[in-house]
């Protein structure tokens, strides 16, 4: 049963974020990524709560790519999150598996622009870099991109046929290509950019009922006392190797036409803030760190 609610949190806290098979090759490895995580968790945790804001903790289990047989895995690795963070005082208020957010991943796509949001990309309509099925979605058009001479190809300057073209944000381009799912005799499978992009607006509460309820993933596990799991803004806890997927989540973002009914939720009734002006892409930040990247110094686990 998929519960709703209308209950919202300052900041949504995602714990760091592994493949099952890592998981399998590493025992060790939640644990020594939530130790290293604590140490930047607790001090935001002190300062949102010493502002008079509200947290909450969350951990999202990779199970959508997984065969029947291995499900046993994902309750194994929900598990260990709860059994780790209770040893080591870290909160952990909901568990949720990307399985039941790809129930509703259908609903990103229909979001998704026409026409390149100002500064989101390169050049030309993202309308030309999809097909019927709305499969791939790139920042610009790489079929228009050409080099005009040898004196350009050899400076490395790309140049567009057309005359009016959209200028980069950073005044250079940096082409991103991104399947969003592919299809098959057994149905649409979509692809990891997809499933974390709708993952982050689902926990800014994107997903709403004719109510305007917020919508929990189905198969959502939380502590009796867990603040609510949506919030005004997120920050995920990543490993490098996570980066390219990011990339493209914050590609796929910037380039949706969400609803205003869907967003309103975001911004503060009682005091003005520049968040409040933003897309909702800058309300989405990240940690990136090895677990081992404070490898050889002392954790307080208690």
């Amino acid at each position: 049963m998929v519960k709703s609610t209308s209950a919202l949190s300052d900041i949504s806290i995602e714990l760091p974020h592994y493949y099952i098979h890592q998981v399998d090759e590493r025992p060790d490895l939640i644990k020594t990524a939530l130790l290293t995580a604590k140490e930047m968790v607790m001090p935001l945790i002190d300062l949102v709560e010493k502002s008079g804001g509200t947290f909450s903790t969350v951990a999202m289990i990779d199970d959508y790519f997984l065969r029947d047989e291995a499900k046993d895995k994902a309750k194994m690795i929900a598990d260990t999150y709860r059994d780790v963070c209770e040893e080591i005082s870290l909160p952990c208020h909901h568990i949720v598996y990307e399985s039941a957010c790809a129930n509703t991943a259908d609903k990103l796509l229909a979001f998704i622009s026409e026409a390149p949001r100002p500064g989101a990309g390169s050049r030309g309509g993202i309308k030309d870099q999809l097909n019927p099925a709305r499969d791939w979605l790139s920042n610009g058009d790489a079929l228009r991109l050409t080099y005009k001479t040898d004196e350009a190809r050899m400076g490395r300057q790309w140049l567009a046929q057309e005359t009016e073209q959209i200028a980069p944000k950073h005044n250079h381009s940096i082409f991103l290509d991104i399947q969003l799912f592919d299809t098959s005799s057994a149905g649409k499978r979509y692809a990891c950019p997809t499933l974390a992009a709708w993952w982050q607006l689902i926990r800014l509460g994107v997903d709403k009922d004719e109510n305007g309820d917020f919508h929990s993933p189905a198969h959502t596990e939380s502590t009796n006392d867990a603040p609510p799991l949506f919030a005004k803004r997120t920050l995920t806890f990543l490993p490098p190797d996570l980066i390219e997927v990011e990339h493209a989540v914050s590609c796929i973002i910037r380039n949706l036409s969400i609803p205003p009914r869907l967003t309103k939720h975001l911004k503060n009734k009682r005091v003005k803030m520049h968040l409040d002006n933003k897309p909702v892409a800058d309300r989405i930040a990240y940690v990136i760190m090895d677990p081992d990247f404070l490898e050889g110094f002392t954790f307080d686990q208690c």
